[in-house]
Protein backbone atom coordinates (compact mmCIF):
# COMPACT_ATOMS: atom_id res chain seq x y z
CA UNK A 1 0.00 0.00 0.00
CA UNK A 2 1.33 3.43 -0.95
CA UNK A 3 0.19 6.71 0.61
CA UNK A 4 0.07 9.71 -1.74
CA UNK A 5 -0.48 12.11 1.16
CA UNK A 6 2.51 10.95 3.17
CA UNK A 7 5.81 9.63 1.72
CA UNK A 8 5.68 6.05 3.01
CA UNK A 9 5.04 2.50 1.87
CA UNK A 10 3.31 -0.25 3.87
CA UNK A 11 3.68 -3.93 2.99
CA UNK A 12 0.51 -5.81 2.03
CA UNK A 13 0.76 -7.84 5.26
CA UNK A 14 1.15 -4.69 7.37
CA UNK A 15 4.39 -5.96 8.88
CA UNK A 16 6.75 -3.40 7.33
CA UNK A 17 6.58 0.37 6.96
CA UNK A 18 9.08 2.34 4.89
CA UNK A 19 9.18 6.11 5.40
CA UNK A 20 10.62 8.12 2.52
CA UNK A 21 12.77 11.08 3.51
CA UNK A 22 12.03 14.23 1.51
CA UNK A 23 14.03 17.38 2.27
CA UNK A 24 11.65 19.48 0.14
CA UNK A 25 8.62 18.67 2.27
CA UNK A 26 8.17 19.68 5.89
CA UNK A 27 6.68 16.44 7.23
CA UNK A 28 6.15 15.69 10.92
CA UNK A 29 7.77 12.27 11.41
CA UNK A 30 5.65 11.52 14.48
CA UNK A 31 2.56 12.23 12.40
CA UNK A 32 3.82 9.82 9.73
CA UNK A 33 4.17 7.06 12.29
CA UNK A 34 0.74 7.73 13.79
CA UNK A 35 -0.81 7.59 10.32
CA UNK A 36 1.07 4.41 9.34
CA UNK A 37 0.14 2.44 12.45
CA UNK A 38 -3.64 2.16 11.85
CA UNK A 39 -3.09 1.15 8.22
CA UNK A 40 -0.57 -1.52 9.21
CA UNK A 41 -2.81 -2.71 12.05
CA UNK A 42 -5.80 -2.99 9.74
CA UNK A 43 -3.78 -5.18 7.37
CA UNK A 44 -3.05 -7.45 10.35
CA UNK A 45 -6.75 -7.47 11.38
CA UNK A 46 -5.95 -5.40 14.46
CA UNK A 47 -7.08 -1.99 15.67
CA UNK A 48 -5.14 0.81 17.36
CA UNK A 49 -6.63 4.11 18.47
CA UNK A 50 -4.94 7.43 19.22
CA UNK A 51 -5.14 7.41 23.02
CA UNK A 52 -3.14 7.16 26.22
CA UNK A 53 -4.15 4.72 28.94
CA UNK A 54 -3.45 3.48 32.45
CA UNK A 55 -4.39 0.40 34.41
CA UNK A 56 -6.32 1.22 37.57
CA UNK A 57 -7.65 -1.16 40.23
CA UNK A 58 -10.64 -2.30 38.19
CA UNK A 59 -9.56 -1.95 34.57
CA UNK A 60 -7.95 0.16 31.87
CA UNK A 61 -8.83 3.85 31.60
CA UNK A 62 -8.34 5.26 28.10
CA UNK A 63 -7.88 8.97 27.35
CA UNK A 64 -8.75 10.21 23.86
CA UNK A 65 -8.18 13.75 22.60
CA UNK A 66 -6.60 15.99 20.04
CA UNK A 67 -2.83 16.15 19.77
CA UNK A 68 -1.63 18.52 22.48
CA UNK A 69 -4.67 17.98 24.70
CA UNK A 70 -2.49 16.48 27.43
CA UNK A 71 -3.28 12.76 27.06
CA UNK A 72 0.29 11.59 27.58
CA UNK A 73 1.07 14.07 30.36
CA UNK A 74 -2.12 13.21 32.24
CA UNK A 75 -1.51 9.47 31.93
CA UNK A 76 2.04 9.86 33.26
CA UNK A 77 0.74 11.91 36.18
CA UNK A 78 -1.75 9.13 36.95
CA UNK A 79 1.18 6.70 36.86
CA UNK A 80 2.88 8.77 39.55
CA UNK A 81 -0.35 8.46 41.56
CA UNK A 82 -0.14 4.66 41.52
CA UNK A 83 -1.62 3.60 38.17
CA UNK A 84 0.22 1.39 35.69
CA UNK A 85 1.02 3.17 32.42
CA UNK A 86 -0.23 1.08 29.47
CA UNK A 87 0.22 3.52 26.56
CA UNK A 88 1.02 7.21 26.09
CA UNK A 89 -0.11 7.71 22.47
CA UNK A 90 -1.19 4.55 20.64
CA UNK A 91 -3.63 2.14 22.29
CA UNK A 92 -4.14 -1.36 20.84
CA UNK A 93 -7.68 -2.66 21.36
CA UNK A 94 -9.38 -6.02 20.82
CA UNK A 95 -12.97 -7.15 21.27
CA UNK A 96 -13.08 -10.68 22.69
CA UNK A 97 -16.40 -12.34 23.57
CA UNK A 98 -18.20 -8.98 23.75
CA UNK A 99 -15.51 -7.57 26.07
CA UNK A 100 -13.15 -4.74 25.08
CA UNK A 101 -9.60 -5.61 26.11
CA UNK A 102 -6.10 -4.18 25.78
CA UNK A 103 -3.21 -6.58 25.10
CA UNK A 104 -0.19 -5.69 27.23
CA UNK A 105 3.22 -7.36 27.22
CA UNK A 106 4.93 -7.23 30.60
CA UNK A 107 8.16 -9.16 31.23
CA UNK A 108 7.44 -11.40 28.21
CA UNK A 109 3.99 -12.24 29.56
CA UNK A 110 0.99 -11.19 27.45
CA UNK A 111 -2.03 -10.08 29.48
CA UNK A 112 -5.47 -8.93 28.32
CA UNK A 113 -6.82 -6.13 30.49
CA UNK A 114 -10.49 -5.10 30.15
CA UNK A 115 -11.21 -1.46 29.34
CA UNK A 116 -13.43 0.05 31.99
CA UNK A 117 -14.00 3.45 30.37
CA UNK A 118 -12.96 5.89 27.66
CA UNK A 119 -12.54 9.56 28.55
CA UNK A 120 -12.46 12.36 25.99
CA UNK A 121 -9.99 14.83 27.42
CA UNK A 122 -10.06 18.62 27.08
CA UNK A 123 -8.39 21.41 29.03
CA UNK A 124 -10.20 24.58 30.10
CA UNK A 125 -8.59 27.62 31.71
CA UNK A 126 -11.69 28.65 33.65
CA UNK A 127 -12.00 25.38 35.58
CA UNK A 128 -11.07 25.13 39.26
CA UNK A 129 -11.25 21.32 39.38
CA UNK A 130 -11.86 18.36 37.09
CA UNK A 131 -15.31 17.85 35.58
CA UNK A 132 -16.54 14.41 34.55
CA UNK A 133 -19.71 14.06 32.47
CA UNK A 134 -21.25 10.94 30.95
CA UNK A 135 -22.08 11.18 27.24
CA UNK A 136 -24.27 9.19 24.86
CA UNK A 137 -22.99 6.37 22.67
CA UNK A 138 -23.54 8.52 19.56
CA UNK A 139 -21.47 11.35 21.07
CA UNK A 140 -18.74 8.88 21.95
CA UNK A 141 -18.68 7.50 18.40
CA UNK A 142 -18.46 10.99 16.92
CA UNK A 143 -15.55 11.94 19.17
CA UNK A 144 -13.73 8.68 18.40
CA UNK A 145 -14.12 9.21 14.66
CA UNK A 146 -12.70 12.73 15.00
CA UNK A 147 -9.81 11.90 17.33
CA UNK A 148 -8.93 8.23 16.90
CA UNK A 149 -7.68 8.09 13.28
CA UNK A 150 -11.19 8.61 11.94
CA UNK A 151 -9.81 10.94 9.25
CA UNK A 152 -8.01 8.23 7.26
CA UNK A 153 -9.11 8.37 3.63
CA UNK A 154 -9.18 4.71 2.69
CA UNK A 155 -12.55 3.11 1.94
CA UNK A 156 -11.96 -0.39 3.32
CA UNK A 157 -10.09 0.89 6.35
CA UNK A 158 -12.77 3.51 7.00
CA UNK A 159 -15.56 0.88 6.84
CA UNK A 160 -13.67 -1.53 9.10
CA UNK A 161 -12.75 1.24 11.53
CA UNK A 162 -16.28 2.62 11.70
CA UNK A 163 -17.75 -0.82 12.49
CA UNK A 164 -15.09 -1.47 15.12
CA UNK A 165 -15.49 1.92 16.82
CA UNK A 166 -19.27 1.51 16.81
CA UNK A 167 -18.92 -1.79 18.67
CA UNK A 168 -16.34 -0.23 20.96
CA UNK A 169 -18.66 2.53 22.19
CA UNK A 170 -21.53 0.06 22.57
CA UNK A 171 -19.43 -2.01 24.96
CA UNK A 172 -17.62 0.80 26.83
CA UNK A 173 -18.56 3.61 29.19
CA UNK A 174 -17.76 6.99 27.59
CA UNK A 175 -17.37 10.32 29.39
CA UNK A 176 -16.12 13.85 28.81
CA UNK A 177 -13.20 14.71 31.09
CA UNK A 178 -12.43 18.40 31.47
CA UNK A 179 -9.34 19.41 33.45
CA UNK A 180 -7.94 22.83 34.43
CA UNK A 181 -5.50 24.14 31.84
CA UNK A 182 -2.82 24.78 34.44
CA UNK A 183 0.34 22.66 34.64
CA UNK A 184 0.91 23.65 38.25
CA UNK A 185 -2.39 21.98 39.15
CA UNK A 186 -1.84 18.82 37.12
CA UNK A 187 -0.87 16.71 40.15
CA UNK A 188 -3.99 17.77 42.00
CA UNK A 189 -6.13 17.18 38.90
CA UNK A 190 -4.84 13.59 38.68
CA UNK A 191 -5.65 13.00 42.37
CA UNK A 192 -9.10 14.55 41.91
CA UNK A 193 -9.97 12.36 38.96
CA UNK A 194 -8.89 9.18 40.76
CA UNK A 195 -11.20 10.14 43.61
CA UNK A 196 -14.03 10.63 41.13
CA UNK A 197 -13.33 7.20 39.65
CA UNK A 198 -13.51 5.67 43.14
CA UNK A 199 -16.79 7.46 43.83
CA UNK A 200 -18.27 6.06 40.59
CA UNK A 201 -17.46 2.55 41.77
Amino acid sequence: MHSDELPMYISSEGTEVIVIEDSKRNIDRALQVRRAVPYASYLQNKTIIHASSVLYEWGVLGFVGESGSGKSTFAKELEINGCKLISDDLLPIRIVDETVVVPYLDCDKLSMYPIDALFFLTRKKELETVVLRAISKSQGLKLLLVNAFGDLAHDKLWSYQFDFLLNLVKLTNCSLLEVPDDKSRLKQSAADILKKFDDLK
